[in-house]
């Protein structure tokens, strides 16, 4: 009696569904949480995914996205709101929607799988993944029409092929194992020159910036470039990097009532943005402008620098003294760039108004696509009274952006490292006074333990890690102190320990699925690359320590196959390797 209760118990066991647990409205991610309540139940991303899959033999649909990307918006209202759609999702797939933002390390790799996999990329990023955790395939937007034949032929394909499938899905996994394997050895010379090369059939010689077509910022690259400069003293060079400067400060970029600029513009000519602000997009422009100040001696540069941090900090410090992450596309309305758009008499008669004749002089009005308001561009800044600059805020403040109000830490401190540089060259006594304040909130955070998705499935990220420790020691010198020299050596020796192998780098300490190989070498991205940035450490802080001496050979002896194929992604490293002749 006792065995037939026993394996009643286990068969009971066995045939249980696998608790899964739907996200909720408490989550810390407000994209996550506007979809608390969408017809498709996404579930949040822990063990429990994986497990649930693999008992109901069901597909995974990871979903990424942010709160201030419009396309993100579009198809939760086309999609993920409809009935249709989620009885399609819900009954067929494992559901799951995460913030890129927070799960960083997850979304570039499945952004990494997308576009080696179809050539291109974007969110909302959508992949499909086996029971197992290997991507099978993927996609971005998709108007619901679309989207809903997508996912049902993929269904019908794994109820016909699991096996064939599975074996799709692991020889894709095998390929990016192997390219994160592949290394080159290639002089600091040889690779600067290859940088060069590949650079000049990338620059836009008439309108700034590079390639024909959409135009992102690209601020540590162009740091990159302010370097080569100072050493070459090109003036080819020079005047590209001033033509850039000034396109970007001068036209759609850049928002010219509130300050800050926009994440990227949709044209070549740098004319009508996508009409998100991000915090680390913001923090680096800073860096970009100081820099450029430096190298040039032009006030015009500092001027746009001070500019960009009064934005943020009157626009993106949180209650927590934090700063908030973005500053979304799409106001209350839903209207993508509503907050930034104007009624043409009424802001002509504004304008009309002002005591400044170059400002009358030099405003232009862009006509922006689906719309009947128009976009100001024009280097307001210096131009603009500070009543009439106050009366036009004023009146957009009636309808002001939405935030994404979590917390990246990263961010945050890459932004404290920003405030140190502007600091060195501005005398105004509210960036000291800030940065202080941002000083001890990260001190604080870095005295416990840096974890991101405590909700969920809670992790340790290397950007967290590298970004708050080399914040922590610019603070430091900036104040010539070693208050916290024990605490940054030992933030640095916690980096090594948690995120590198013989291999390369980990972007985080523990995976759900399985990921490649560590990458040999990290290039720049939403942040300059953590390797960089924890590279330095070793050599200003002198660490003489096994596996810091070990990571120095490697990155000394080798460099990683992307970095030869894609040298402007890792325009950080290279100016680094060159630096400290790591030849």
């Amino acid at each position: 009696m006792k065995i037939f209760n026993f394996l009643l118990l286990i068969f009971f066991l066995m045939t249980q569904a696998v608790k899964a647990e739907n996200i909720t409205v408490n989550h810390p991610s407000p994209y996550v949480r506007m979809h608390a309540n969408d017809a498709v139940k996404w579930q949040k991303w822990d063990a429990s995914v994986l497990e649930r899959a693999q008992k109901e033999n069901k597909l995974i649909m990871i979903s990424s996205g942010y709160y201030a990307c419009h396309w993100c918006h579009v198809m939760r209202k086309q999609s993920y709101t409809d009935a249709e759609v989620a009885a399609v999702l819900n009954n067929k797939y494992i559901v799951v929607k995460i913030d890129r933002e927070l799960n960083s390390s997850l979304d570039a790799y499945l952004m990494d799988f997308l576009q080696r996999t179809t050539g291109h990329g974007g969110w909302p990023l959508n992949v499909f993944l086996t029971p197992w955790g290997y991507p099978l395939t993927g996609l971005v937007y998709l108007p619901k029409k679309q989207f809903m034949e997508v996912i049902l032929k993929l269904e019908t394909r794994w109820k016909k092929d699991p096996a064939g499938l599975t074996e799709l899905a692991l020889n894709s996994f095998r390929q990016a194992e192997k390219l994160n394997t592949e290394d080159v050895y290639i002089s600091n010379k040889g690779l600067l020159g290859l940088f060069l090369n590949t650079l000049n059939q990338s620059m836009d010689e008439m309108e700034g910036g590079f390639g024909n077509g959409v135009k992102f910022p690209m601020p540590y690259l162009m740091m990159s470039l302010l370097s080569v400069y100072e050493k070459n003293k090109d003036k080819a060079l020079s005047a590209f990097i001033r033509l850039t400067l000034k396109q970007m400060s001068e036209k759609g970029l850049h928002d010219v009532i509130g300050g800050g600029f926009f994440r990227y513009t949709v044209d070549q000519s740098w004319s009508i943005p996508h009409f998100e602000k991000m915090l680390y997009g913001n923090a680096a422009m800073i860096g970009l402008y100081v820099k450029a100040y430096r190298v040039f001696n032009d006030e015009q540069w500092l001027r746009i620098a001070e500019e960009t941090m009064d934005f943020v900090l009157r626009e993106m410090q949180s209650e927590s003294g934090f700063y908030v992450s973005s500053l979304n596309a799409q106001d209350a309305s839903g209207e993508e760039g509503g907050n930034y758009l104007w009624d043409r008499k009424k802001l002509t008669d504004i304008i009309n108004g002002s005591e400044n004749r170059n400002l009358r002089k030099n405003v232009t009005y862009h006509a922006v696509s689906g719309s009947d308001k128009v976009l100001p561009v024009g280097l307001w800044y210096g131009e603009i009274s500070d009543k009439s600059r106050l009366k036009l805020l004023q009146k957009r403040r009636a309808n002001p952006p939405v935030k994404d109000d979590k917390l990246v830490l990263s961010w945050n401190a890459y932004l404290l490292s920003s405030m140190v540089e502007l600091i060195k060259v501005s005398d105004r006594k509210q960036y000291r006074q800030s940065a202080r304040q941002l000083y001890k909130k990260i001190k604080s955070k870095a005295s416990s333990d840096i974890v991101r998705n405590r909700q969920g499935h809670g992790q340790k990220y290397l950007d967290d890690y590298a970004f708050i420790t080399y914040s922590l020691y610019q603070w430091n010198t900036l104040l010539k102190t070693d208050t916290d020299q024990a605490l940054i050596l030992s933030l640095v020796m916690q980096s090594v320990n948690l995120f590198s192998d013989k291999n390369g780098w980990r972007m985080t300490d523990d995976a759900l699925i399985p990921m490649p190989a560590s990458q040999k070498n990290i290039a720049d991205a939403n942040l300059p690359s953590a390797e960089v940035a924890l590279l330095k450490l070793f050599y200003k802080l002198g660490i003489k320590q096994r596996k810091v001496n070990e990571i120095i050979q490697r990155v000394r002896r080798q460099v990683d196959v992307h970095v030869v194929n894609n040298p402007l992604e890792f325009s950080s490293l290279i100016i680094l390797k060159r630096q400290y002749a790591l030849d």
